[in-house]
């Protein structure tokens, strides 16, 4: 018996010292400190905006953005600045905010919308109707990436999606090569709060287009012929292409194909202002509707009162000529993700003597 017992004595010392010890090798040793991949690369945001850093298991082997998600709070109102009186065509006023050159559009009337027969239009961009509109001022130019990162540096533009870290290549709106190029903005909200930060407001439909287009109807912010000394757009795609996987993306294009805001001289419109046809679209303030023109008042109009969807103006670098044409209106979701060519910029109402 005493062998027996001394047997199933040893079993059971033997199997609690191994549960023991199996129990102690799912626990991570009390000194652990947490580690990260050695193949996790991230791109530091210059200074003064922060980024998120990247953290991954491995490195893949296709091209990774981390978006930037930010808490999207109410901010409180900006000073709108309203700059000198517009009186004239060729007057020009630089924010002391940002620091962009705005040019004057002076108060009167101008035909808004397609005529009868042009053979391009589409059903919303009739009838053509006689608009007056104040004075106002409008950026020269689309808001850049540079002057963009200003404006998140200070808190008040917080888009929900916005990349500025990858794992293989510096993202475009941090590339230093691309800083005079436009911020791409998938939210029009935060094109909105950008405006309100430098003391403007997005423009709104009307006094895009006056400012695209003048008073004479021409089809082109230049005048009625297209060709590619006046605009980026499709038919005009010079853009290099490489393998370089290095080099930065314009949302979820494989490669860029915008242009610096300052460029296409030639295509400027009749005030000076430059890029209303291609290179990104660009938000406006009013909401949507196919049927407006018909009811629009004949001063000053804002749009609906509300909608599902936001005016996009003026075509982008990937958009058909049609699209350049400063009366053609497309819609976009408020959060239009799926685009990666949308941008803006500012106007404010010209003071009053």
């Amino acid at each position: 018996m005493r062998p027996f017992r001394f047997i199933v004595s040893t079993i059971i010392v033997l199997f609690t010292v191994f549960s023991a010890s199996c129990r102690g090798n799912n626990l991570p040793p009390a000194s652990a400190e947490p580690t990260e991949s050695s193949a996790t690369l991230t791109v530091a945001l210059p200074s003064p905006v922060s980024t998120t850093p990247v953290v991954t298991a491995e490195a893949s082997p296709v091209v990774q953005t981390t978006p930037i998600h930010l808490a999207n709070t109410p901010l409180p109102a900006a000073t709108t600045d309203p700059g000198p009186a517009c009186t004239e065509i060729g007057q020009t006023w630089i924010s002391a905010v940002d620091g962009v050159i705005l040019v004057c559009i002076p108060a009167g009337e101008f035909l808004m919308g397609a005529a009868d027969n042009d053979p391009q239009a589409e059903a919303n961009e009739k009838p053509q109707h006689r608009v007056y509109l104040d004075a106002f001022w409008i950026d020269r130019t689309e808001v850049t990436n540079a002057n963009f990162a200003k404006c998140m540096a200070d808190g008040a533009c917080r888009p929900k999606i916005y990349d500025v870290s990858a794992m293989t290549y510096t993202p475009y709106a941090i590339h230093p090569d691309y800083q005079d190029f436009p911020a791409l903005l998938s939210e029009a909200d935060v094109a909105a709060a950008y405006c309100q930060w430098a003391g403007r407001r997005l423009p709104t439909e009307a006094e895009w287009e006056k400012a695209a287009r003048g008073t004479d109807v021409r089809y082109y912010p230049w005048g009625n012929e297209l060709d590619c000394t006046k605009a980026s757009y499709y038919e005009c795609d010079n853009t290099p292409k490489t393998d370089d996987l290095t080099g930065p993306r314009c949302g979820s294009s494989g490669r860029c194909r915008t242009t610096r805001v300052d460029d296409y001289l030639a295509g400027a419109s009749p005030y000076g202002v430059l890029n209303m046809a291609g290179n990104v679209w660009e938000w406006v303030a009013d909401w949507y509707s196919p049927e407006y023109y018909a009811n629009s008042p004949t001063s000053n109009p804002t749009g609906p009162d509300e909608g599902d969807f936001k005016v996009r103006r003026g075509g982008g670098s990937k958009s058909l000529s049609q699209d350049l044409r400063v009366t053609s209106r497309a819609s976009g979701e408020p959060q239009h993700y799926f685009d990666g060519q949308m941008g803006f910029r500012c106007t404010v109402s010209a003071f009053t003597p």
